[in-house]
C-alpha cells in the first residue's frame, strides 16, 4: 500500500507540491493529471525517494519513504 500523508516540497523559492495527501491499496490505480510544469514528475520523484521532503510522509507497505540525505543510492 502507498501511503502520502500532508507533503509538500519546493525548489530553493518556489513551492512545487503542496499538503498533498492520497493512499492506494494493493491493485488500484490512480492517475495524475495537469499542465506542463505543475509538479507531476516531481511527485513521482518525492515518492521513489529521489527528492528529500519538505513536509509530510511517504509509506511503501509501513516502511518510510526517505529522500537522499538518508541514502546514498534512490530505491
Amino acid at each position: 500500500m502507498l501511503s502520502v500523508r500532508e507533503i509538500s516540497f519546493s525548489y530553493i523559492d518556489k513551492l512545487i507540491v503542496k499538503k498533498v495527501s492520497f493512499s492506494l491499496t494493493k491493485g488500484k490505480n490512480l492517475a495524475i493529471i495537469g499542465e506542463s510544469g505543475c509538479g507531476k514528475s516531481t511527485l513521482l520523484k518525492l515518492i521513489y525517494g529521489l527528492y528529500d521532503l519538505d513536509e509530510g510522509q511517504i509509506f511503501w507497505n509501513e516502511t518510510e519513504v526517505i529522500g537522499p540525505k538518508f541514502h546514498l543510492i534512490p530505491g
